[in-house]
């Protein structure tokens, strides 16, 4: 599963400070049991800053993880 989720944790951004958003996307990750993709890489760059942030999301069930 993958979507632009628009939540900040350290869990798959390190960039960006943690957010009310990404603390319910970490809950909902536990509780389904699944496993996040990213790498801490940037998926998005600001325009205007030119900073980068991760809000995009790649998950998938424990089943599936490599």
């Amino acid at each position: 599963m993958c979507g632009d989720l628009n939540g900040h944790s350290p869990l798959w951004d390190d960039i960006q400070p943690a957010d009310d958003r990404g603390k319910e996307i970490e809950s909902s990750v536990i509780r389904k049991e699944l496993s996040i993709l990213n790498s801490g890489e940037p998926t998005r760059h600001s325009r205007i800053t030119g900073n980068g942030s991760s809000p995009d999301l790649s998950l998938c069930g424990k089943k599936w993880e490599f």
